[in-house]
């Protein structure tokens, strides 16, 4: 469900029809104690307002009508979500929608692992028991059956922030075991956090790992703790998922333009970038892993973002997702 807090009747018609093209309730709120922490927030730009719906939701979303960056700054800082034209306000509801469909097959998954540890608990039970009624009769022997596993089942993980969250990998590779962890918002820390839930319980052969971006903008972290993050993470698989092969893609460029909202590229510069992905490179030779430079393959000719790949700047669009899965697929193919 999201609830509407729009007072502009115009802009709450295009929010409604927006929302419902997605698919997705809505409605106004006329009480505050109906709002849970798994509800979606569209709020007018309100500091306290804003501050309110924060402690009542982890998803709050501000329609930053007269494009302040200093708006967009001061909500950054409290974890929420702006916007300026409605198209920004899509990316954002399908990133939600992206996270809640992973969460939805995570937790589908663990039910399966936690049915298959009750079944082979009641099947060692059930030996056992029969074992003892036949302790007297040794020429009967009562062969234990092995359960079936579905963890067996090879897996190709995609892990990382909004860019794999928002990257529909059922479509772009139909009939492989594709798997998406991305989650939008989430930094190495978070990844580390999560890894096992997110990679380990899908026991992947390939892993392809994109992270980083949200490190720049939403941490202090140096260059250096960022890629020391990225390192562990690919040790934690390496550990884990011995059969596993890793890739780490290079964090994508961006492009400062003027639909491109002030909070997405906080202290995001394509110099940066390109210095950790030299370290990430480098990480990458001395772990034995692969390295997949998609920065340069997403470029234009002056040397930033490719705007024909991007919906504002940071996110890729399907033209975008066609570059990367046909650079990918080539990795992809050679282990399958």
């Amino acid at each position: 469900m999201v609830y509407i807090d729009i007072k502009n009747s115009r802009d709450k018609t295009n929010i409604t029809n927006l929302l419902r093209s997605l698919n997705l309730d809505c409605e106004e709120i006329e009480s505050k104690s109906n709002l849970t922490k798994n509800q979606i927030i569209i709020t007018d730009n309100n500091l306290k307002q804003v501050k309110d719906y924060r402690k009542l939701s982890s998803k709050v979303i501000v329609y930053n009508k007269t494009k302040d960056p200093l708006i967009d700054e001061i909500y950054y800082k409290r974890g929420v979500y702006v916007y300026c034209v409605l198209n920004e306000l899509e990316v954002i509801l399908k990133m939600f929608i992206k996270e809640q469909k992973n969460n939805q097959k995570r937790m589908k998954v663990v039910g399966i692992f936690l049915l298959v540890l009750l079944g082979t608990y009641a099947i060692g039970a059930s030996v056992h028991t029969m074992r003892n009624s036949f302790q007297k009769k040794p020429e009967k022997v009562v062969v234990e059956e092995e359960p079936i596993d579905p963890m067996k089942k090879e897996n190709i993980v995609f892990f990382g922030d909004s860019i794999t969250a928002m990257y529909d990998v059922e479509e772009y590779y139909k009939g492989l075991p594709v798997v998406n962890s991305g989650t939008s918002g989430n930094t190495t820390e978070d990844l580390l956090r999560s890894i096992d839930e997110r990679v380990y319980i899908y026991n992947p052969t390939q892993v392809f790992l994109l992270i980083g971006t949200n490190d720049i903008s939403a941490t202090d972290l140096t260059n250096k703790e960022i890629v020391e993050n990225i390192k562990s993470i690919v040790e934690g698989i390496k550990t884990n998922r011995k059969n596993a092969t890793i890739y780490v893609e290079s964090i994508f460029p961006i492009r400062n333009t003027e639909n491109t909202p002030t909070d997405l590229l906080h202290q995001r510069e394509n110099s940066r970038i390109m210095a950790i992905n030299d370290l990430i490179k480098k990480m990458c030779e001395e772990e034995n892993v692969e390295y997949i430079d998609l920065y340069h393959k997403l470029l234009a000719e002056d040397g930033e973002l490719n705007m024909d790949y991007s919906l504002e700047g940071v996110h890729m669009n399907p033209e975008g997702y066609k570059v990367i899965t046909k650079e990918l697929k080539k990795y992809i193919e050679k282990n399958i």
